[in-house]
């Protein structure tokens, strides 16, 4: 197997992120909003902690999927010539289209 270019798809990866980010602003901003409310009625509404609680939950969850995708980084695509196709499931590459000699590659999620 030989690997001719590698393409990193930072385009996807960045916007997902930005998505990600709004999404936490949007919903740390409504739990904060909801508990200063709470705090301020002196206790407030049960449907003010309920939605606090569900707002800092989404929060949360996408805080940590933010930090996921971070770690993760970008999908990565590779173009080889391939030879022998045993020695690229025991390297943990996954075939994604065959183009006559050139093979494009996916390498398994880390």
């Amino acid at each position: 197997m030989e690997i001719l270019s590698e393409t990193a798809f930072w385009g996807e990866h960045i916007f997902l992120l930005i998505i990600f980010g709004v999404f936490i602003l949007v919903t740390g901003s409504i739990a904060v909003a909801l508990i200063v409310a709470i705090i301020s009625d002196h206790g407030g509404e049960p449907g003010d902690y309920i939605g606090a609680l569900i707002m800092s939950v989404f929060c949360a969850l996408s805080i940590a999927i933010f930090i996921a995708g971070i770690k993760q980084g970008p999908d990565v695509e590779y173009t080889a010539i391939v030879t022998d196709f045993n020695e690229v499931y025991e390297q943990g590459y996954e075939v994604k289209k065959v183009d006559g000699k050139l093979v494009i590659l996916t390498k398994e999620s880390r």
